[in-house]
């Protein structure tokens, strides 16, 4: 076992993933290779800033100033999918919920990081 499968922020990153990822490949054709591979690209980087930050004492702040801005950018994707239709306004409410969770502890975690 990983050192990562005992953050639970990083657990909750992985089902998000698990969530979104059959969606994305139902994306239309023109899509698969634009916004359906940034989403699960940038989720693979909102992942390895989170490992870095738990691995990476010294630059934990850095590494999860990133993780945010790939979260926000993930976040972003997601919303403009929605718009577009490729995903429903039901799946995009779930997910959106799975998101929220997830902000709010990558900003439990800055704020923990500041006030050491």
């Amino acid at each position: 076992m990983s050192y990562n499968d005992d953050l639970i922020i990083y657990k909750k990153i992985e089902t998000l993933l698990d969530t979104i990822y059959p969606r994305l490949v139902k994306f239309p054709n023109y899509e698969k290779f634009r916004l359906a591979e940034y989403i699960t690209l940038n989720i693979f980087e909102l992942m390895k800033c989170i490992s870095l930050a738990n691995s990476v004492k010294s630059k934990r702040l850095l590494h999860l100033q990133e993780a945010d801005g790939y979260f926000q950018l993930i976040r972003s994707q997601v919303k403009f999918a929605k718009r577009r239709k490729y995903i429903s306004k039901g799946f995009y409410n779930h997910t959106d919920d799975r998101m929220t969770e997830i902000s709010k502890m990558l900003k439990g975690y800055i704020m923990a990081t500041i006030k050491k």
